[in-house]
């Protein structure tokens, strides 16, 4: 009987997944029976597995529920030849439900439903803590029951991820085949990841095979001619595996609310916003980075009813410039020459915009000093009184809003706004979480705004909580 650091001694194997083998054990100093995880550097095909079996045991520490295994020790022995890590937990008693369906047990829609009940529950649980943690495989293998008990129990959080450390995976997939959401197959996942295992988990106790083996269309598993179960209930899992994260229940709190009946199904229809076929906005995410480019109204096809109003200002400015140009020469001619340079180079964050502003106003001061103030018409100055007051509230940006290409860059925690204003960025950064984000006034259609919002929305849910978290740490 091997005995791992005088303390524990195997009893048998338990299983084997991608984040090392589980054995059964005893625990000498107590003498109860424990489930002590192993991961080999031996033939370790991917490093990032210890990442992931040290964030295992940091977050297992921090776990207090009865319906997951208590964490016990954590540790790391090596040897002349081998280096192994070691998570020990309770051992829950019961088999997984993978174990329990191949034995031919059949649980019916009632127990079904008891099952995502209690695994609903402890999903609320995880998802309550700060920062949440998403277990992101879930699966029958993972769960653990006792049918005669009913006693259950979550394991393997061996691909779990919490908020502080979500981008440590990079591009790399986590999770099972056939329980995975498609978010995962990109490398992501959010709290309604979760709710795609379970979804298919129930499916495999229905019907005694793996969602894989299911028929799909357009990636949604097409169960209904498979199993026979009540109208509401078939509704209920066809919302927990909606392929599209933004049709599924926001997090397990919302799916147990239905489960129970404290709340309609109805009260989580989405309408699914996608970009109107006439918009000529484009959207990219890499990694951490959500773009968007925003062309100048005159390229697209459809704009808001504000963009006549501001195009025919913007006209009627410029002529009231050329206007001042003819009326007083010299001082017209420098004062257009900064009005545009302030429009065209500068945008109201540059250092060069306020000393434009002060150039403006000292050639005002100098027409009225020379007495050339008197040969302006008196509908050119009310023009640009006018301006002036907008260009206090709107600076000069709806004019460059008008003719420039808009970019919208989300990275990390700060947002930033930029125009390519002759061939150069000019920007405009700060920290997103600090202050509520508006769309710029880009004429955007309402069905446009809408869709960015979606976007943008989903984008934010996805980082906010790391953000914050990152900050306090």
């Amino acid at each position: 009987m091997k005995l791992i650091s005088d303390r524990y001694s195997i009893l048998n194997k338990l299983g084997q997944g991608g984040s090392g083998i589980t054995y059964a054990a005893v625990d000498k100093k107590t003498g109860e029976q424990v489930a002590i995880k192993a991961l080999s550097l031996t033939g370790l095909d991917d490093w990032k597995k210890i990442e992931l079996f040290e964030r295992e045991a940091k977050i297992l520490q921090q776990l207090n529920h009865p319906a997951i295994p208590k964490y016990i020790d954590y540790f790391q022995v090596e040897t002349a030849s081998e280096v192994y890590f070691y998570i020990v937990q309770e051992l829950a008693p019961g088999q997984s439900l993978a174990h329990l369906i191949s034995q031919g047990w059949q649980p019916d829609e009632q127990t079904v439903k008891d099952l995502a009940q209690r695994v609903l529950e402890i999903l609320v649980y995880l998802q309550q803590l700060t920062p949440p943690v998403i277990h992101r495989d879930i699966k029958p293998n993972n769960i653990i029951y006792q049918p005669d008990t009913g006693k259950l129990f979550l394991v393997d959080f061996g691909a779990v991820q919490d908020t502080y450390h979500h981008t440590v995976m990079g591009s790399t997939v986590v999770g099972t085949y056939g329980y995975m959401s498609p978010e995962q197959f990109r490398g992501g996942a959010t709290l309604s990841t979760d709710l795609y295992g379970l979804g298919s988990t129930l499916l495999f106790l229905l019907t005694g095979k793996s969602p894989a083996e299911l028929p799909q269309k357009k990636l949604k598993i097409k169960f209904r001619n498979t199993v026979q179960i009540e109208p509401s209930f078939a509704n209920w899992i066809d919302k927990l595996i909606e392929p599209n994260v933004k049709q599924r229940f926001p997090k397990a709190e919302a799916a147990l609310l239905v489960l129970q009946e404290k709340k309609s199904l109805k009260d989580f229809h989405y309408e699914l916003i996608v970009k109107p076929r006439y918009s000529s906005i484009k959207i990219g995410q890499i990694d951490e980075q959500l773009i968007i480019d925003i062309p100048p109204p005159y390229q697209r096809k459809r704009v808001n009813s504000v963009f006549y109003f501001w195009a025919g200002w913007g006209v009627l400015s410029m002529l009231n410039r050329l206007a001042i140009l003819v009326s007083v020469f010299w001082l017209g001619k420098i004062y257009l020459i900064i009005w545009f340079a302030n429009i065209f180079l500068t945008t109201k964050k540059d250092s060069g915009y306020k000393l434009f502003e002060y150039l403006l106003l000292l050639l005002f001061v100098l027409a009225i000093a020379s007495g050339n103030i008197l040969s302006i018409p008196s509908f050119s100055l009310a023009l640009i009184a006018i301006d002036f007051v907008l260009e206090l509230f709107f600076k000069h940006n709806f004019i460059q809003q008008l003719l420039f290409t808009t970019q919208i860059l989300f990275e990390g925690d700060r947002l930033t706004v930029a125009k390519k204003v002759i061939q150069h960025w000019h920007q405009e950064s700060f920290r997103y979480k600090a202050v509520k984000i508006s769309l710029p006034k880009v004429f955007l259609t309402s069905q446009e705004t809408a869709w960015l919002q979606a976007e943008i929305e989903e984008f934010r849910a996805s980082l906010s909580n790391h953000c914050l978290q990152s900050e306090k740490l």
